[in-house]
Parts: structure tokens; sequence; C-alpha cells
């Protein structure tokens, strides 16, 4: 079984529209900050994820900036017109809702 901190730590690909993307994150200001990017070459699209936690009252805020292109044209009127542009980051957030309901662990596994 992985401990908690394997379990946090950023995976080398996530999966994208089903086809995995290898990704890096050049910055990592944990617990506050961290920009993730694709790192495939080639893709048809990519961009940088911008994932900001700021204290808010008795609760913490999760703001997440996407700036990512699409350079195929017919992945650009797929997601534009099909998927809808959001497809991607509701995706993210989907994955931190997720992630939330799952039950904390501490760094020794329990």
């Amino acid at each position: 079984m992985e401990s908690a901190v394997e379990k946090d730590r950023l995976p080398p690909s996530i999966e994208v529209m089903g086809s995995p993307v290898r990704i890096e994150a050049p910055t990592q200001l944990a617990p506050r900050k961290l920009v993730v990017l694709t790192a495939e070459p080639g893709l048809a699209y990519s961009g940088t994820w911008t994932f900001v936690l700021a204290p808010e009252n008795d609760a913490t805020r999760l703001t997440i900036t996407e700036d990512a292109a699409i350079r195929s044209r017919p992945m650009r009127f797929v997601v534009g017109r099909i998927l809808g542009e959001d497809v991607l980051i509701e995706g993210i957030f989907r994955a931190v809702a997720r992630k939330l309901r799952e039950t904390p662990r501490t760094t020794d596994g329990n």
C-alpha cells in the first residue's frame, strides 16, 4: 500500500479525453500553489493549469486558472461545439471533488 506522501505526489501523466498526457509541475509552492503544464510534444492541445489555495473565513478557497490552446482545428470544433469549451476545467473540478471525498490519511498511511 502506498503512503500518503506517495499518493499525493504528482503523477507522471494524466488521462485527457482517453489518452495519457505527460505533465510537469514547474512551480510547486506547497501547500499554496501548484502549476501543472503539458509536457507532451506535438499535442493538439497544450497549456498550464494553476491551482492556488487561500484561506477564506473558516474554509479554503481553491482557484484554478487554465491557460490552454487547442491547435488542431478538428479538435477545436469538437471541443467548442460538441463537448463545450469548459470540458477540461470541468474535469479538473470533478477530480478535485472526488479527491475531497476521500478519507484523509496521515503521512504514515493511517
